[in-house]
């Protein structure tokens, strides 16, 4: 798959906020250049739009809380010189201990008596608690993405410095060129491209993300099939090693990082 030959190439050192450090933890993953990291997708994605009451909040999972902070916010350091910042929701249902490790600016973007929406993963210790979550004014509640991408990663490399990236080589995307025949399109009924890319790293919901998720495997099968073409034709013309293309054709598909459902073997096929 190609983003665009000079974009799609340029070195991930033109992002903003990738230092030389940074930049050998994407090339880990084998991230050198915007087109990599274009096509670097999520592995999942985390329902923010998951709204649940305190009372029915279970240990380990993670879930949106809408709340009001019913506690003034305290800031405290722990004898082994951790910040901690504590305060108190409640909703109807019940009430919900929020802490925050190291952040003490959390304090200053809270008031008592207002709601907020409280994003992260439930702990139960002497009582439920949320640790670390992402704190959200309902004013901006539409600004935020619902269904956060959360990507393979590397020790050193946070969820939110990918994102960044990924946001920033997205902006830098216009017009992208189909590199599909519109024939094609219409008969598989396959997305546009770049909606396709935009898509499946922020999905507006999960009931389309499907659909933009089928474009780059059909497109990455159709290219695998050509070469496969190409390879039959050049055995055709001259003598020398037989491939096994069903032997190929399986290891392609198992190197893939997700697996195919029935409609994607059923193009697959065709």
């Amino acid at each position: 798959m190609t983003v665009n030959t000079d974009l799609g190439k340029s070195n991930i050192g033109i992002l903003k906020g990738l230092g030389k450090v940074r930049i050998s933890l994407f090339n880990k993953m084998g991230i050198y250049n915007i087109e990599d990291l274009l096509h670097h997708f999520p592995r999942r994605y985390e329902d923010r739009g998951n709204i649940k009451d305190i009372a029915r909040l279970s240990p380990e999972e993670s879930c949106s809380v809408l709340g009001t902070v019913s506690y003034p916010v305290t800031n405290i350091r722990s004898p082994r010189g951790i910040h901690l910042t504590k305060t108190l929701v409640r909703d109807n249902t019940g009430t919900l201990e929020i802490i925050w490790f190291n952040q003490p600016y959390i304090s200053s973007k809270m008031v008592l008596g207002k709601k907020y929406i409280f994003y992260g993963k439930i702990n139960k210790a002497s009582r439920m608690q949320m640790i670390n979550p992402l704190l959200i004014e309902l004013k901006d509640r539409e600004k935020e993405c619902i269904l956060m991408p959360v990507y393979p990663s590397v020790a050193g490399l946070s969820q939110f410095q990918i994102r960044n990236a990924v946001k920033q080589a997205l902006d830098m995307l216009s017009n992208l060129p189909d590199p599909l025949p519109s024939i094609i399109r219409h008969k598989y009924h396959l997305a546009d491209y770049e909606e396709s890319i935009r898509n499946i790293h922020f999905p507006k919901d999960l009931n389309t993300l499907d659909l933009y998720r089928h474009r780059p495997v059909f497109q990455e099968l159709l290219e695998f099939q050509l070469a496969l073409l190409f390879m039959r034709k050049q055995e055709n013309m001259t003598d020398g090693i037989v491939f096994n293309q069903s032997r190929l054709i399986g290891s392609f598909v198992k190197e893939l990082p997700f697996e195919l459902t029935d409609a994607q073997n059923k193009v697959f096929n065709e």
